[in-house]
């Protein structure tokens, strides 16, 4: 995905740009930005970018966040994909680095979900009663905003795992 493969190489970029200011590095996945026929390319993308950093910046330390789920009620979307980076991100980076779980959180520890794959919980998601702050209202099926209330709380939980890396 030459999009996404964009993203890794600018934030590099900025990050190098400005290693003599950069303390911790965090790198956010979009809902939409990993899927089953990218996967693989994702993971190598990723692992070279934290490589180098951690290799060009001394010190440098990382917040990994799984990346969010979309909201699924008919059919997997990707979220299967999401998961497995998941597990690859935390079985990675677990001895290093500080990661937030998102896809946890976003599914209440998997309670919500379609057959075995996690989806965000209906009670997160950005709906008509809780649009989401930037983006207003997802579809019906198939994005993964949060809603304002549930991005504020969440939001907490992030700002702590930073803390944490921090430390």
């Amino acid at each position: 995905d030459p999009e996404l493969l964009g993203k890794i190489t600018e934030f590099k970029q900025n990050a190098l740009a400005h290693k003599s200011i950069f303390k911790i590095a965090i790198f956010k996945f979009g809902y939409a930005d990993i899927n089953d026929g990218n996967l693989e390319q994702v993971k190598i993308a990723y692992k070279q970018l934290i490589d180098d950093l951690r290799s060009q910046i001394s010190g440098l330390r990382f917040v990994h966040i799984t990346p969010p789920l979309i909201y699924i009620v008919t059919k997997d979307d990707g979220n299967a994909a999401k998961m497995k980076m998941a597990t690859w991100m935390k079985e990675t980076f677990k001895d290093k680095d500080s990661i937030f779980d998102l896809q946890e959180v976003e599914s209440d520890n998997g309670s919500c979900k379609l057959g075995s794959v996690w989806t965000i919980c209906d009670k997160y998601r950005s709906t008509s009663r809780c649009p989401s702050k930037n983006q207003g209202v997802d579809a019906p099926e198939g994005q993964g905003h949060l809603c304002e209330s549930a991005a504020n709380r969440i939001s907490k939980a992030f700002l702590y795992s930073i803390y944490q890396a921090g430390k």
